[in-house]
């Protein structure tokens, strides 16, 4: 009993297939919104880290994409708006079978080839509904809109031409590195041609992806909700520091208003102050004028009454010479008038001298005359 059920259990384990000859690759860099479909089933978001296998389609939406590193080190960009199936993916080890068909629906992917299909059998071709293209070990774009197919090489070889039976390709054209073609459908691909430097360039960085794309974590938490958190804390900030502008832009101002506030009072108090001088300096002026006009106005009113004027003191007579002195001064006399009889004890009296009264006309420059007339007490 023992040995049949060891027997049972050895078919089992040996009738399970073998994964090592299927490869799978998982979602390196997810951004936006991508949706996988695997064995018919319903579309659901793909999350960083998940697996993708053969038979499963990936899909991205408008400036969303996925970049997809198989097991064997194949890596598969899926751009925006494309979806790609993978119909085939196959390395087996043990017999070296390697068979990989991936079929554009629509839409741009990049395929970076790292693995060598150089013996019989083995293929790595990319289909559309227009053409196919085979590679031996390569880095090239498919792209596929409407009806047309085409093909751009950034390393290695690449053969585009119509499906054949067995994985062949017919009527083919080789593309080279630097090179593009294109192919309708019912019509065999156009000659290659090569791509201008800068266009080429263009297209090899916006066909890849990289990790900072990513914005799904490896637990396959929605995108979205990840994205709104990040851009409510972004605007929180963003408010944040615009009221925290808004309040030093405020204080700034309100210090500057102060200021102004400050200097406009020392201005108006330097203003009052020039006043008051100008109004001091006009009175003491209007003082001063008042003085000029009349002197005693500030005296005040006198209650004395005006006395009767005085007379003018007394013309006192000039000095007399001393007798028998001569006189200092050049003077004409006149002969002395008779003498009068003389009285006993009669004194001497001096009579001032009359001065002749020039007349009109008469300059009076001249000497002077001077009559004088002199009487002698005898008993002297």
């Amino acid at each position: 009993m023992r040995i049949l059920l060891f027997a049972f259990a050895a078919m089992v384990l040996f009738a399970q297939p073998s994964y090592a000859a299927v490869n799978c690759g998982k979602a390196d860099v997810v951004k936006g919104d991508v949706k996988i479909k695997s064995g018919g089933g319903a579309a659901k978001a793909l999350a960083q880290g998940e697996k993708v296998c053969q038979g499963d389609e990936v899909v991205t939406a408008a400036e969303s994409r996925a970049k997809i590193v198989m097991d064997d080190g194949n890596v598969l960009n899926v751009n925006p708006s494309s979806g790609i199936k993978i119909e085939a993916y196959v390395n087996d080890a043990q017999s070296d079978k390697k068979k990989v068909l991936l079929n554009v629906m629509y839409g741009k992917m990049r395929a970076t080839v790292n693995q060598k299909y150089t013996q019989d059998g083995q293929t790595f071709q990319v289909k559309t509904k227009s053409a196919v293209a085979g590679v031996r070990g390569t880095d090239f774009l498919t792209s596929f809109q409407g009806n047309k197919m085409q093909v751009v090489t950034f390393e290695g070889h690449v053969e585009v031409g119509k499906p054949g039976p067995g994985g062949s390709i017919l009527g083919s054209v080789m593309v080279n590195p630097g090179q593009q073609t294109e192919a309708v459908a019912g019509q065999p691909p156009a000659p290659p041609k090569i791509v201008p430097p800068s266009e080429l360039k263009q297209m090899e960085s916006g066909s890849k992806s990289s990790p900072t794309d990513n914005d799904r974590n490896v637990k396959g938490n929605d995108s979205a909700s990840s994205d709104k958190k990040k851009e409510d804390k972004s605007e929180a900030k963003d408010d944040k520091q615009a009221a925290k502008e808004e309040k030093h832009d405020d204080k700034k101002e309100d210090k500057q208003i102060a200021k102004d506030d400050k200097q406009a009072a020392r201005e108006d108090k330097k203003e009052d102050k020039r006043e008051a001088r100008e109004d001091r300096r006009g009175e003491k002026q209007e003082q001063h004028q008042a003085s000029i006009k009349s002197p005693d106005a500030s005296r005040g009113p006198s209650s004395i009454e005006p006395g009767p004027a005085l007379a003018p003191p007394p013309i006192a007579p000039p000095p007399m010479a001393p007798p028998n002195m001569m006189m200092p001064v050049d003077v004409a006399v006149t002969a002395p008038p008779p003498p009068m009889p003389m009285m006993p004890n009669m004194p001497v009296v001096y009579q001032p001298p009359v001065m002749p009264t020039p007349p009109p006309g008469t300059s009076t420059n001249g000497p002077a005359h001077v009559n004088i007339s002199i009487s002698i007490d005898p008993g002297m």
